[in-house]
């Protein structure tokens, strides 16, 4: 599936609303901030491609959406060695409508 930067900041911003008291994994704090990070990204306008089979072993699936994304880090502006890259990973629609606001990294 093709996804606009719309649809991944909107699921981003659903992705990142799932209260504390509703993590059941203790991974569910890390997945957040990720997401969170992600949101930032695609909101401050850098580039992002949607990864998929054949990418660094990393396939966007009916579960999951791989996405790479380039910003102008630390050695942008302190030796202008171009923009840095960063993997994100965030989840389908059908897996926030399949947890009803629960805890999507379950």
């Amino acid at each position: 599936m093709k996804y606009t930067r719309k649809q991944l900041t909107e699921i981003a911003r659903e992705a990142i609303a799932v209260p504390q008291d509703n993590w059941e994994d203790r991974d569910s704090s890390g997945a957040q901030r990720q997401a969170g990070e992600c949101l930032s990204l695609l909101l401050s306008g850098c580039d992002f491609e949607v990864l998929h089979e054949g990418k660094g072993g990393l396939s966007t699936d009916n579960h999951t959406i791989w996405l790479s994304l380039s910003f102008k880090g630390f050695g942008y502006f302190d030796g202008g060695s171009g923009l840095e890259q960063e993997v994100f990973y965030l989840p389908t629609k059908a897996r926030l409508l399949r947890c009803g606001g629960g805890d999507w990294y379950r």
